[in-house]
């Protein structure tokens, strides 16, 4: 059970996810049940290229090793390498975890630039706490509520010609991005951006695969808004939310012209 002080977490894996005696490939102790609690007393990183970490937790089954991914953390763990605690929450209060971020750092998984997070149909997508400014509404012109998915038009996953189609919001769907200023940012956040020479930059987020936008270009939003709703537009095989980050000094660029601010959304967001 937790403990009173230590951070805790709490399993996002919707079929709950493996306690293992050791990182990586370590026997498996017990299956942890969805939204199970567990205290955190530990965390190493797996090595070579990955960003995937092995947090150690006391759980009811004993004390073992869940990949950090499938946890989501409340309370500072950055002693333990892991969030801050000031980070914004995840953008949906019911949702659980898909897929994380891979540009190169995890050999034998496909490329992703963000993180996906599950939902039902519908469920509300919420800005940060502090508000924000939304720079850019695109409603995906070629889906339509029957098929909203490129897939339920004869496409395969990550058709390259989807994602140069303005039609199909660049595989996108339907999508949102909002402008978190620097001054608005948490601390934690700010410091990893000016760790990464990126001082003074703000945060463009963009909410991918909308099933509807609640909100208009040029609209300031305040905090926790709803920005949209939970869908499967675009380059999507399942209702999901793509949670993609990138920073930059202009107020009002155009998303493919930060593309070299593209960042892990954990520098700002919780899971």
């Amino acid at each position: 059970a937790p403990t009173s002080g230590a951070p805790t977490a709490r399993v996002i894996g919707k079929s709950g996810v493996n306690l293992r005696a050791q990182p990586i490939n370590g026997s498996v102790i017990a299956r942890l049940n969805f939204l199970q609690e567990v205290t955190i007393r530990g965390a190493q990183p797996q090595g070579g290229t990955s960003n995937y970490k092995w947090v150690e937790v006391d759980s009811s089954a004993g004390r073992g090793f869940v990949r950090d991914d499938y946890l989501s953390i409340r309370g500072d763990a950055s002693a333990f390498g892991l969030s801050k605690g000031d980070e914004y929450p995840a953008p949906m209060k019911n949702a659980w975890w898909v897929r994380g971020f891979n540009v190169n750092q995890n050999p034998g998984e496909p490329e992703h630039l963000g993180w996906d997070f599950g939902a039902q149909t519908g469920e509300p997508i919420l800005a940060g706490p502090n508000g924000g400014t939304v720079t850019q509404v695109s409603i995906c012109r070629k889906c339509t509520p029957d098929r909203p998915s490129t897939l339920m038009h004869g496409f395969s996953l990550g058709d390259t010609s989807v994602f140069n189609d303005e039609g199909w919001g660049f595989g996108y769907g339907t999508y949102v991005i909002v402008r978190y200023d620097n001054h608005l940012l948490p601390a934690s956040t700010r410091e990893r951006l000016a760790g990464r020479g990126l001082g003074g930059a703000h945060i463009f987020v963009l909410y991918g695969h909308l099933q509807t936008a609640s909100v208009m270009t040029g609209q300031s939003v305040t905090g926790e808004q709803q920005v949209g709703t939970c869908g499967n537009t675009g380059n999507s095989q399942a209702t999901h939310l793509h949670l993609e980050i990138r920073a930059g000094t202009n107020l009002t660029p155009q998303w493919w012209q930060i593309r070299n601010g593209l960042l892990d959304p954990g520098v700002l967001f919780l899971r």
